[in-house]
């Protein structure tokens, strides 16, 4: 008999004598889950203008059942989702579904903010499906840089020229004008 024939019988006996004792088993359905993949899972930014990111949804394999993820936001004042939800089916399975972060503007100057897109745990009739726990998002809300003005109590003299430094980090403000009025101070004299 050929030497390499009998080596390849000798080796698969040996496998399948060691599941039948246990030292080596074929893998359970627990060791063969199915996973839902989100994509990315961080660097989105949004900012407070209203700026939006988005990701996606979907499954490595085709379920028996229709799928359904719930999303939240963990700081509804810094950035909502659309859709809330996603269904995921055997029709649409690999199908990426978008989901929409829009930042949101808070009227605070409190910088730049992190927050996470929570994806639920996911529920199915399809028990390969049912109660996984699919990566959250990593997101920051830019903030909007609202101007401030410190106190300007100064005074000058008549006819002193005066210079002013206006900064602003805000992407919605390039190219919009800068408008400035002045107004000629009369003191009151009070009436007699």
């Amino acid at each position: 008999m050929n030497q390499k024939l009998l080596l390849s019988i000798l080796i698969l006996t040996s496998i399948l004598v060691w599941i039948n004792l246990g030292i080596v088993s074929s893998p359970t359905a627990a060791e063969i889950l199915s996973s839902i993949v989100v994509s990315p899972t961080e660097g989105l930014e949004t900012d407070e203008n209203g700026g939006s990111a988005t990701f996606s949804i979907e499954l490595d394999s085709p379920p028996s059942q229709p799928v359904k993820i719930d999303l939240e936001s963990s700081d509804s004042t810094e950035g909502s989702i659309s859709p809330t939800s996603v269904n995921l089916s055997p029709g649409n399975w690999d199908s990426p579904q978008i989901i929409t972060i829009t930042g949101l503007a808070d009227l605070i100057q409190d910088g730049d903010i992190a927050f996470t897109i929570i994806t639920h745990p996911s529920s199915s009739s399809d028990p390969e499906f049912d109660g996984l726990d699919a990566p959250d998002v990593a997101v920051i809300n830019l903030d909007d840089a609202i101007p401030t003005a410190n106190d300007d109590s100064d005074t000058f003299d008549e006819d002193t020229p005066i210079t002013l430094d206006v900064l602003s980090n805000d992407s919605g403000l390039n190219d919009t004008p800068l408008t400035l009025s002045s107004s000629v101070f009369q003191p009151v004299v009070p009436w007699k």
